[in-house]
C-alpha cells in the first residue's frame, strides 16, 4: 500500500491521532487520516517508517529544524553566529536532508500551524526556502504559488443543547493554559491582565479554569482567588456563563482564527474576541464582542454588566445562525482534509 508520512518534531508524533485528548481536539487529524485511507494510502508517522523514498507524500506539521546551543558543538555554533553575524540559527534535521537526497522535495508540504508567539522558527524565511509548497493560515503570505491557504480546523461537534437561563448564568469565564512569550504581539499578557481585573473586582461572578495557574505557574507569581482548577471539557463548563474570554495567543495576524471563538459559540456563551484583525471576514460580527472596541478592562466590564437579556439573546441567535453557515464549514475537518489531499495530489 502506498504511504503518506506525517512529520512532527520529536516527542509530538505519538499524540496526533490520540482520540482521548481534551475536547477531541485531534479530530481534524483523525478525520484526515480516515480520508487518506479511503483513497488507498496508509498514513504513517515518521518514527514508524524508514523507507522515505517509497512514500507518496510527506506532510510536515512542524518545520524540520533544530535550535540549540547545548554541548560543545552547540557552543561552537553559537560562537560562529556571533562572529560571523549570521541571522539564521536554524539547523535542518537529518530527516529533511534525507528526504531531499532521495528526490522527495516535490512531494513535501510544510504546514505553518503555530503562530510566531508559539513557534517563531516556522516564520524563518530560510526555512521557507526549503519547501516548494507551504500551507498557511496567514492571509498576508498566501499567493497560491508557493503559499496556499488553509483554515485552522476544529473538531466535529454539535452545538450544546443544554440551555442555561440568562438569570442563572455567571458573568464571565476563562478556560486556558497559562503561557508566556517574548513575541511583541503576544496576547498572553493581555489575557492575564483581564483575568486579574475580573478576579479582583468580580470575585463572585468570574471563574478561571485551566492548567499552569497559581501554584503550577512557572513564570507568573500571582494567586487567583477565582481559580477553579483544570477541566476535562470546555463544553461542560462554558454554558454556565454569559460571556467567555476568547483571546488568541497573538494579535495582528490576518487569518489566525483558532478554536477559541468557536468553542464559545458552540457552548452557547458569547465570546469576547481579540486576535485576528480581520476576524469579521471569518466570523459574523453580530455573534461576538470585539475586545478592541474597549479602552480598558473596566470599560469592558461596564459593557458586559449593562447588556440586557434581550440584547444577549441577539448575540446567541447570531452565533447559532453562523454555526449553520457555509463560512463556518471552512473550519471543519472536511474542508481541512480536502485542502491537504489536494495540495499533496493524492488520488484514489
Amino acid at each position: 500500500m502506498k504511504t503518506v508520512l506525517f512529520y512532527q518534531n520529536k516527542g509530538a508524533n505519538d499524540e496526533i491521532f490520540n482520540s482521548t485528548v481534551r475536547d477531541n481536539c485531534n479530530d481534524p487529524f483523525i478525520y484526515l487520516k480516515e480520508r487518506i485511507n479511503q483513497l488507498g494510502y496508509e498514513v504513517k508517522l515518521v518514527n514508524e517508517y524508514d523507507r522515505v523514498s517509497d512514500c507518496e507524500a510527506i506532510l510536515f506539521l512542524t518545520a524540520p529544524y533544530i535550535v540549540h546551543y547545548g554541548g560543545l558543538k552547540g557552543k561552537i555554533r553559537w560562537l560562529k553566529h556571533l562572529i560571523f553575524g549570521k541571522k539564521n540559527i536554524l539547523v535542518k534535521t537529518k530527516f529533511y536532508d534525507e528526504c531531499v537526497s532521495k528526490g522527495m522535495l516535490n512531494k513535501m508540504v510544510l504546514v505553518l500551524w503555530e503562530g510566531q508567539a508559539v513557534c517563531p522558527g516556522n516564520y524563518n524565511r530560510y526555512m521557507h526556502i526549503q519547501f516548494n509548497k507551504i500551507l498557511t493560515w496567514d492571509d498576508s503570505f498566501v499567493d497560491n504559488k508557493k503559499f496556499f491557504k488553509f483554515f485552522l480546523p476544529i473538531a466535529r461537534q454539535e452545538k450544546i443543547k443544554q440551555v442555561v437561563p440568562f438569570k442563572n448564568k455567571k458573568l464571565l469565564v476563562n478556560v486556558s493554559i497559562n503561557k508566556s512569550s517574548s513575541f511583541k504581539r503576544e496576547l498572553y499578557s493581555e489575557r492575564r491582565e483581564t483575568i486579574e481585573y475580573f478576579d479582583k473586582n468580580f470575585p463572585n461572578d468570574f471563574d478561571l479554569f485551566g492548567v499552569g495557574w497559581n501554584k503550577d505557574a512557572r513564570d507568573y507569581d500571582h494567586e487567583f482567588a477565582c481559580y477553579r482548577g483544570p477541566v476535562k471539557s470546555k463544553m461542560a463548563i462554558m454554558p454556565k456563563y454569559k460571556f467567555a474570554l476568547a483571546y488568541e495567543n497573538l494579535r495582528g495576524e490576518s487569518g489566525y482564527v483558532t478554536e477559541k471563538i468557536f468553542d464559545c459559540l458552540r457552548a452557547g456563551t458569547v465570546p469576547i474576541y481579540w486576535g485576528a484583525p480581520n476576524i469579521n471576514d471569518y466570523v459574523d460580527q453580530e455573534s461576538f464582542i470585539d475586545r478592541r472596541k474597549f479602552k480598558s478592562n473596566k470599560e469592558l466590564a461596564d459593557f458586559l454588566i449593562g447588556i440586557s437579556e434581550g440584547d444577549y439573546q441577539t448575540y446567541l441567535k447570531a452565533g447559532e445562525k453562523y454555526l449553520g453557515s457555509e463560512k463556518f464549514k471552512l473550519f471543519l475537518p472536511e474542508h481541512f482534509a480536502n485542502t491537504v489531499i489536494e495540495i499533496l495530489k493524492l488520488n484514489a
